[in-house]
């Protein structure tokens, strides 16, 4: 393949490419490392071969924009590459984040986005309610809130009836939404079945005693062919929100949840992100990751929070605004800020996230001076304070167990 094949000699039509953006390092230079990872993720081998001329005018990846101050470049796959009935994410996966990252003549590469034109975004339903439709559960289309959400401590260990008690704390003190931790499945403490029943009737007794709806997200995650398999008997168990650890499984595992003949919303982890999103120099930008978690078909999509896990500000902000925005026919999803938090830092997390958000706290909640209902009371408080414009410590003047959680965390702007 001849390098001028990778570059556009006429105008572009976006409708008819995918187009990847990269930051790239080479000795080579931005040039040639764009046309590096154009051929190998095309038509390209590090040889020529018989019929190559024909086929590299029809489906050559073309690059179409280098950004030589910041090592960027913008290559275009053509549409008439990717198969969407049998291929689909992982074939894309493939072509925009496959062999590239183990080039030689690559120093460091970043798949940093990603263009999906209308013809594409078409072949998806995207999240089944979505932003407005979780508001209307939870009862807060006209208060617009930040909603309320925690992770059962500890993470792993406790039976079904445990993990049900401490549910029914924490939805007594007034979260919206629990969920299972990410490595909690089928173990002999907590078979999954027994848990989803347990916290069903917790789901039930909180909505008889205060009229509020909750939800809690089960863990189906499991290997593929056995996936919805577990996503039916935790629907028929009562499960009211399911979980999907994507990274593990496969981003088109939250297709096959989402698609599937059920009616439940899906919040998607992202377990394991970090392996390949953390360098900022090599690996993959997680907005890539929401990107098509959203299109799969993520209701609540964890993004990062401004706590204990690694995330630039800035970066966590393009992901949520990406989520909430208007995306041809994809209902909008709710970004999940999770790791870390407390009450004392929900302020910040909402000023700098935005609202239409799930602010979800483990230990910030169960580690309350006064036990786990007084923590989820302290965090919806918080978020209530916010709501209102009023500083978390005027708020806390007239709230005891914000007060207290303050105390012990501090409170930070």
């Amino acid at each position: 393949m001849k390098p001028e094949d990778l570059f556009f000699t006429k105008a572009m039509d976006e409708d008819e490419y995918i187009i990847a953006r990269y930051y790239v390092e080479s000795p080579l230079g931005l040039k040639r490392g764009a046309e590096e990872i154009g051929k190998e993720e095309s038509t390209g081998t590090w040889t020529s071969v018989p019929r190559e001329r024909r086929i590299h005018k029809l489906y050559a990846a073309r690059i179409i924009k280098l950004d030589y101050k910041n090592s960027i470049s913008d290559i275009g796959f053509p549409i008439e590459n990717f198969s969407w009935d049998v291929g689909g994410i992982p074939q894309l996966m493939s072509t925009i984040a496959g062999n590239l990252f183990g080039l030689e003549k690559l120093k460091n590469v970043r798949l940093l986005d990603v263009h999906l034109p209308k013809s594409v975004v078409r072949e998806f339903k995207g999240p089944r309610l979505g932003v407005e439709g979780l508001r209307k559960i939870i009862g807060t289309e006209i208060n617009r809130r930040a909603h309320v959400g925690t992770i059962i401590k500890p993470k792993i260990g406790l039976p079904p009836k445990e993990q049900a008690e401490v549910f029914y704390e924490a939805a007594s003190g007034g979260i919206d939404c629990g969920k299972d931790d990410e490595t909690l499945s089928n173990q002999r403490f907590s078979p999954l079945l027994e848990r989803a029943q347990a916290i069903r009737e917790v789901v039930d007794k909180v909505k008889s005693e205060t009229g509020r709806r909750v939800l809690y997200a089960i863990n189906v995650t499991n290997r593929c062919d056995k996936l919805l398999e577990t996503v039916d008997s935790a629907a028929e168990n009562g499960a009211t929100l399911l979980m999907i650890d994507a990274v593990c499984v496969g981003l088109n595992g939250i297709q096959a949840i989402a698609e599937a003949n059920n009616h439940l919303p899906l919040l998607v982890h992202r377990a394991g992100h970090a392996a390949f999103d953390r360098n900022p120099r090599h690996g993959i930008n997680n907005m890539v990751i929401a990107k098509l978690s959203r299109l799969c078909g993520g209701d609540l999509i964890h993004t990062g929070a401004i706590g204990k896990m690694h995330g630039e500000v800035l970066e966590i902000r393009a992901y949520n605004d990406f989520l909430r925005r208007e995306w041809f026919h994809i209902r909008k999803s709710m970004p999940v800020a999770s790791g870390g938090l407390h009450p004392g830092l929900v302020e910040k997390n909402i000023k700098l996230l935005g609202s239409d958000l799930q602010l979800q706290a483990g230990g910030g909640i169960h580690s309350h001076p006064k036990g786990t209902r007084a923590g989820a009371a302290a965090m919806r408080q918080a978020v209530e304070a916010v709501n209102h414009r009023i500083p978390l410590n005027e708020y806390a003047k007239t709230h005891s167990e914000l007060k207290a959680a303050l105390k012990k965390w501090g409170y930070v702007r």
